[in-house]
């Protein structure tokens, strides 16, 4: 992964490893809300032929990266296999982005 560092701005590209888990450490992380679901057959107790189908959903907040990690393995490297176009992630010591995020993804062209 490329990390360019002038002042508190950082640039990250593409890469994979420690460095992923230590740019999103910087990027932070958040609560977000989390939804699972089930769906059963819950046996009768004298007739094991039929049941009563059980639903439910689950609703619960987990700490997550803003920036999962392996978000960084994907951006784009350039070059003719992506049009020569590269993504980077952006993060300048703390600013607060237009989009409300303390990082901004930026795509540009190497042409």
């Amino acid at each position: 992964m490329l990390c360019l560092e002038t002042s508190n701005a950082k640039i990250f590209c593409q890469g994979t490893g420690g460095t992923n888990e230590w740019a999103a450490g910087l990027l932070g992380e958040a609560w977000m809300q989390v939804y699972g679901s089930s769906i059963g057959h819950q046996q009768g107790h004298t007739d094991q032929s039929h049941g009563t189908p059980s639903a439910g959903v689950t609703i619960s907040e987990q700490r997550k990266f803003l920036v999962e990690p392996s978000r960084f393995t994907t951006l784009r490297r350039g070059g003719p296999k992506n049009n020569f176009l590269v993504d980077c992630i952006v993060y300048n010591g703390g600013e607060i982005f237009p989009t409300g995020q303390p990082y901004a993804l930026l795509t540009f062209s190497q042409r």
